[in-house]
């Protein structure tokens, strides 16, 4: 009997295999961690390039370089300055200027882009959808069920004089 009751204790201290069971149920929270932390790095490296693009964008209409852009042509300078940009994702941007006289006004803007006068302060901003790559993560940076997580970038700057191109009308 003493021999049995020493085999069942000796049993009992073996950990051998502990740190296998204590690492599967650890490995599944490391690894949601892990493609969290990926998954906000892409939405930063969205954002910059986004951010890069207007800025790309507007510092040619701010110097006079594209006073004839049409909303087709500004979305697809934009989407040429972005790295991710395919149809899908130039689709997903929208695209907003205000002119002066627009400034403070709720309703203005839309897709419509205009040719800003030489001297002209102007306002652009564009709305980008973007999709999760792990859904469920929108819902920790308060994203509601059913609703789209929108970037929203604006730049605001006044041109430059020069000559205005009247073959634009």
């Amino acid at each position: 009997m003493r021999q049995l009751y020493d085999l069942i204790k000796a049993y009992l201290r073996r950990d051998s295999g502990v740190s296998a069971i204590e690492f599967s149920f650890i490995a599944p929270v490391l690894f949601m961690f892990t493609l969290g932390i990926l998954e906000v790095c892409l939405l930063f490296i969205h954002n910059t390039l986004l951010v890069h693009s207007i800025q790309e964008v507007s510092e040619q209409i701010r110097i006079g370089e594209t006073q004839c852009y049409s909303p087709t042509q500004f979305r697809e300078a934009i989407c040429s300055h972005h790295l991710f940009a395919t149809t899908d994702t130039c689709n997903k941007m929208d695209i907003r200027q205000l002119t002066e006289a627009s400034f403070g006004k709720k309703g203005t803007g839309g897709t419509v882009i205009e040719s800003v006068a030489a001297g002209q302060p102007a306002l652009f901003q564009v709305d980008y959808v973007y999709d999760w790559y792990i859904p469920y993560l929108g819902k920790l940076f308060g994203q509601e069920e059913g609703k789209d997580f929108v970037i929203t970038q604006s730049t605001l700057f006044r041109t430059e004089f020069y000559e205005s191109d009247s073959s634009c009308s």
